[in-house]
């Protein structure tokens, strides 16, 4: 007990510690398995990958500002016909990780906007 008592501080710190080690863990398990579940979910509605979170954003900021866009992979499947998808993605390869601005018209508005916008894009 004598030795219990002496070490209470120190083994509580250690327990401390470990719990908080353990809890970052677990968020990091549970972030990654939502991506896993986003990515199958998408898997199994077409067989496209889902965009990635700033292609996601940027579509997102343009709808709020009323334009309309979509993530380029969403783009080929609703409006390529599937014959010719490899010709346009030798073409126009940046569709892989990209946004399509679907109403031309909206091209100078969704420039300026992103423009203005605090995005930081990864791709």
């Amino acid at each position: 007990p004598e030795d219990l008592d002496r070490y209470a501080e120190e083994l509580r710190e250690l327990l401390d510690d470990t719990v908080s080690s353990a809890e970052r863990q677990l968020f990091e398990l549970r972030t990654a398995a939502a991506d896993d579940s986003r990515i199958l979910g998408a898997l199994g509605d077409g067989g496209l990958l889902p965009p990635g979170p700033d292609v996601l954003a940027t579509v997102e900021f343009l709808g709020e500002h009323g334009i309309p866009a979509l993530p380029g992979w969403r783009y080929l499947a609703q409006a390529v016909d599937p014959v010719d998808h490899a010709r346009v993605l030798a073409a126009r390869p940046e569709l892989v990780d990209g946004v399509i601005i679907t109403d031309p018209d909206s091209h100078a508005r969704a420039r300026e906007a992103l423009s203005e916008a605090a995005l930081l894009p990864r791709s």
